[in-house]
């Protein structure tokens, strides 16, 4: 029998943009796996903030009946009982939030700066990829361009208002390399199939966006508010849950990672 041990998973990288995120490497992992029989992909580590694979797998299987995955949480005395109590007392003396992870094998709650997982979990249809456009209803778009510098991703967000919530229906993302003229057709075409004929932007990219809509006949209007007024306006709704999320990994990472 063949082990793949993933140690101290808690602890890797996990913001997508990173060069080895911890996601794409259990995505490596598992391929070269299939041809091991009866091969175990085992992860050990003290959790820590409640993000990445660790807490994925957590917040999916623990305390859960499933034949492929087990999730097993234990404090350092029910592991090991000769171990010196004095130490682990003097440790939640001195810190008690690292100690609570350390040796008590619960997630941190003081590293979630901007938003709680809970709260983000709650408001995340599962399941839900992409919402249609249904006559009838009122649609509004947001994007937000490429800075220019070929590093940043173009990215568009359309949504509508059902009642006193906001309804996420679609996310897009255009990554590097891509042609800011292409992935402007393509938003171009994706917002006439909701009906929108004008978008809301941020400046940051100049003064091409309200060009390159302009050609095709949707107007960009920037934005009144910053980024920063946008979240701080955002997360009330979400503690409220007054908004609906897709189910997108990627946005969902970004969100918790703010």
């Amino acid at each position: 029998m063949a082990c793949a041990i993933l140690d101290e998973c808690a602890f890797w990288y996990s913001d997508e943009e990173s060069r080895n995120p911890d996601t794409e490497i259990l995505k490596a992992l598992k391929p070269s796996m299939l041809t091991i029989p009866d091969s175990l992909l085992i992860a050990i580590s003290s959790p820590y903030a409640k993000r990445g694979i660790l807490w994925d797998a957590f917040n999916r299987y623990y305390g859960k009946d499933d034949n492929r995955v087990l999730v097993w949480k234990a404090d350092t005395e029910s592991m090991n009982p000769l171990v010196d109590r004095r130490e682990i007392e003097r440790a939640y003396e001195e810190d008690p939030s690292a100690a609570r992870a350390e040796f008590g094998a619960e997630f941190r709650d003081d590293l979630e700066a901007f938003v709680s997982p809970e709260a983000v979990q709650l408001v995340t249809i599962r399941g839900r990829t992409l919402l249609s456009f249904e006559p009838g209803k009122r649609y509004s778009a947001f994007v937000d361009p490429a800075g220019g510098s070929g590093q940043d991703s173009m990215t568009l967000a359309i949504a509508r208002h059902e009642g006193n919530k906001i309804i996420l229906c679609r996310a897009d993302e255009w990554r590097p390399p891509f042609s800011p003229d292409g992935a402007t057709k393509e938003c171009v075409t994706i917002l006439k199939q909701y009906g929108i004929d004008r978008v809301v932007g941020d400046q940051y990219a100049g003064d091409w966006p309200t060009d390159r809509f302009r050609a095709h006949r949707v107007q960009y209007k920037i934005a009144d508010s910053t980024k920063s007024d946008s979240y701080a306006a955002l997360l009330p709704l979400i503690n409220s849950q007054r908004v609906e999320f897709l189910d997108h990994r990627r946005m969902i990472s970004q969100l918790l990672a703010l």
